[in-house]
């Protein structure tokens, strides 16, 4: 009764062992060279020997075959090629990771490297210099001691912390600056370093040229009058401050340069200076090399004006 009650059993209703892989039934779907010659051979072998296969159509079949299979080589190879000249142009372009690169983009960043920093401009020696980081309310979060300097240019910087070390929130903060010059206590004039550079391209001269800063909903926080331009490339830069020289909170802004040319207000194309962070792969070609830039924004490669 067993051995009757196996053979109406179906094969396919056993449970497959442990460890035994399940066949593909689609693997192996494509013909390779080998399996062309050995049904070539089968075809002779049982051909009619009164009627042979003609000389000239085996010859035809062979010669397609082996250029169709030639072709298929010629392929991989270049698969190979283009994976080979792909991770090239990644090696090489991470020789601009930490380079300043001009980049078609109308986001600047500030707080870039996690710090504002400026300098004092003292046009006589001074003396116990002391810098002051107020809030928006007028309070003073932050002061930092200066010591004596002979007059010109005093670099300071800060990096958004009070006097313990906390990091202050989000918010607008002013410098402003003080010490002794001729014995006289004499507040000093405070120049913020640019946060964002970038250069604008005028292709005609430029009559009342504006540079306007925008948050994310549009409205305008800062505008800077650059005035009359003569055409070609012109400089400019953000040192991250708004109309009132409140230093505004780390993030990304909207950037617009416009001006009058011929009569006409005319936006003016520009471009904004970003630092590389690193390199990653997104694809083949130039256009799949990625460069990961300072504020949380990637760029292509081929997307790079100027380096530097």
């Amino acid at each position: 009764m067993d051995a009757i009650g196996s053979k109406l059993l179906n094969d396919q209703l056993y449970w497959q062992e442990e460890g035994v892989p399940i066949a593909d039934p689609n693997a192996n779907s494509q013909l390779t060279q080998e399996d062309f010659f050995s049904l070539l051979t089968e075809q002779l072998a049982m051909q009619d020997p009164t009627k042979p296969v003609d000389n000239d159509q085996m010859v035809a079949q062979m010669t397609s075959f082996t250029m169709a299979d030639s072709l298929s080589q010629l392929n991989d190879k270049f698969d190979e090629f283009a994976s080979s000249m792909n991770s090239n142009q990644a090696l090489q372009a991470t020789s601009l990771i930490g380079q300043t690169v001009l980049t078609q983009s109308s986001v600047g960043s500030t707080w870039q490297d996690g710090a504002v920093s400026g300098a004092i401009i003292a046009d006589a020696p001074v003396e116990d210099l002391k810098i002051q980081i107020l809030n928006e309310y007028g309070e003073v979060v932050r002061e930092i001691d200066g010591g004596n300097h002979d007059a010109g240019a005093i670099s300071f910087g800060w990096d958004g912390t009070d006097a313990d070390g906390n990091h202050m929130p989000r918010g607008k903060y002013r410098v402003e600056a003080t010490g002794t010059v001729d014995g006289l206590n004499t507040g000093l004039n405070v120049q913020i370093n640019a946060q964002v550079t970038g250069t604008a391209v005028a292709a005609q001269n430029v009559q009342d040229m504006k540079i306007i800063i925008e948050d994310d909903i549009g409205q305008v926080l800062r505008t800077i009058n650059v005035g009359s331009q003569q055409a070609g490339n012109i400089e400019f830069g953000w040192d991250g401050t708004d109309d009132a020289g409140n230093i505004l909170p780390p993030g990304s802004y909207n950037i617009k340069i416009e001006g009058e040319v011929n009569g006409q207000t005319e936006s003016i194309p520009f471009g904004i200076n970003r630092r590389v962070e690193s390199v990653s792969l997104a694809g083949a070609g130039n256009s799949g090399v990625v460069l990961n830039l300072a504020g949380d924004e990637s760029i292509r490669l081929t997307d790079i004006i100027n380096v530097g």
